[in-house]
């Protein structure tokens, strides 16, 4: 009874996840000169723009230009839609006889800050910034708690023995470098006020002069706290020694 229950649930999960999509076209020939042709796509986008299943030149042709939304079921071949916001959803299944299926699944539009460095480096509007800290599992002697923190980079903390005696404990597992690289948008490298893609001295002596002089600037602004003072060249000055 168990099994037939989880069959159930299987079958309920695998063939119940629609893909949001732009795009799709279905087509089935008949005879060589007929058959259907059906097109969906969603109101902002040009069909032209993709391609489409070939149709007899004697085959039923419909298209569905406004969807509003848009859904497709990749196992049971079902198109779920709608025409305006909060629309009933309107089925259509080509599980039978269509034997062309075609579409183009939704693009997630992301922030450069949710992007990897792939997807960074790939995107002009996205600016890759590396920043390594070298580190030593060393530094923890003193402490067990810091050096268990680090455990997934090769720390652990361990005891010297000598004969029966104990003569102390300490944090093993030699040095290691943690990666805090992230994505930023091109238009704004934080900490990098002269725009020439690289962090040093030159943009810390830029930063000071305009805390001298009470100005602000953006990429100036380490914390984005909308304010520059010594904070912000703190971060800088740690940002560059780490890199």
């Amino acid at each position: 009874m168990s099994k037939l229950i989880f069959l159930i649930l299987f079958f309920n999960i695998s063939y119940s996840q629609y893909v949001d999509i732009q795009y799709a076209s279905f087509s089935y020939t008949i005879g060589g000169s007929y058959g259907s042709c059906v097109k969906f796509i969603k109101s902002e986008y040009s069909s032209s723009d993709y391609d489409a299943c070939s149709c007899a030149w004697a085959a039923n042709s419909s298209s569905y230009p406004n969807c509003y939304e848009l859904f497709y079921n990749p196992q049971t071949k079902i198109i779920k839609y709608n025409l305006s916001e909060g629309g009933e959803y309107i089925y259509r299944n080509f599980s039978n006889d269509y034997t062309c299926h075609i579409y183009y699944e939704e693009i997630e539009d992301l922030e450069c800050s949710e992007m990897n460095q792939l997807q960074c480096v790939d995107d002009s509007s996205c600016n890759w910034i590396s920043d390594y800290q070298n580190m030593n599992c060393g530094s923890y002697d003193n402490s067990q708690s810091q050096c268990e923190e680090y455990s997934e980079y090769g720390c652990s903390w361990e005891f010297s023995w000598g004969g029966w005696q104990n003569y102390g404990s300490y944090c093993a597992g030699g040095s290691f470098q943690i990666n805090n690289s992230y994505c930023v948008e091109e238009s704004v490298l934080l900490g990098d006020p002269n725009g020439d893609g690289t962090l040093d001295v030159s943009d810390i002596v830029l930063i000071i002069n305009f805390i001298l002089n009470s100005e602000y600037n953006e990429p100036s602004d380490m914390n984005q706290d909308g304010i520059l003072n010594v904070i912000d060249i703190v971060e800088l000055v740690d940002r560059i020694l780490r890199s």
